[in-house]
């Protein structure tokens, strides 16, 4: 199972009974990236760890959560709480990259979730996954219709009442000639979070000034 965890793995066994572990993609401060097949398909399967998920008020004021214990225990970061962090950033990821990509956004397709995990497009060959914006070199005409549906992306999950609210040439993606927009569990509602607009105009600052 290459160091992936035997409970994750039996609970995906449920789903896709033929699911394998091919390699370790990525280690992160909120979530492993895995490399797994099924039906001689490549797939990520992206499993939060749990232990970094960020409490920083500018993400999570406005987060709808009726109990008072729960959302102090958010706070504080205790075991209850980083739990329930988890599975309220695992599935609002999924949910919102599924709509997403419904409406045609540059973001990965996904497939099924758990309260831990997202099974989602590979964007990748077999001798590499996809590089990071930032490690690629784009000429200039290249550069501009990038920027262009990048900041497209922006604009729709604007209308959608979304803000990515971490985007930067690290969370993005380039594969077939395009860019993919990822990691979406901090994303935040306008409706809802009162620093919505510092966010926004943080993500367009922080795409635009690799672009220029």
């Amino acid at each position: 199972m290459a160091g992936l965890q035997d409970a994750v793995l039996s609970e995906w066994h449920k789903k896709y009974p033929d699911i394998s572990v091919k390699q370790k993609l990525q280690s992160g401060k909120e979530a492993d990236l895995w490399l797994v097949e099924t039906q001689e398909k490549p797939y990520v399967l992206k499993v939060y760890v749990g232990t970094q998920l960020s409490t920083r008020a500018t993400y999570t004021e406005g987060q709808w959560i009726r109990e008072a214990s729960l959302r102090k225990a958010i706070k504080q970061k205790s075991k209850v709480g980083k739990n329930l962090q988890q599975r309220l950033w695992t599935k609002r990821e999924y949910h919102l990259l599924k709509k997403l990509y419904e409406q045609g956004a540059i973001v990965p397709e996904v497939f099924a979730c758990t309260d831990n995990a997202i099974l989602m497009q590979y964007l990748g060959n077999e001798q590499q996954p996809a590089p990071r914006l930032i490690d690629v070199a784009l000429g200039k005409p290249i550069k501009r219709q990038t920027l262009s549906k990048i900041e497209q992306t922006i604009q729709l999950l604007l209308d959608n009442g979304i803000v990515h609210g971490d985007l930067s040439p690290y969370n993005v993606l380039w594969w077939d000639d395009k860019p993919w927009i990822i990691d979406f569990p901090q994303a935040v509602d306008i409706r809802h979070n009162p620093n919505w607009r510092e966010l926004y105009e943080r993500d367009l600052r922080n795409i635009r000034k690799y672009f220029h």
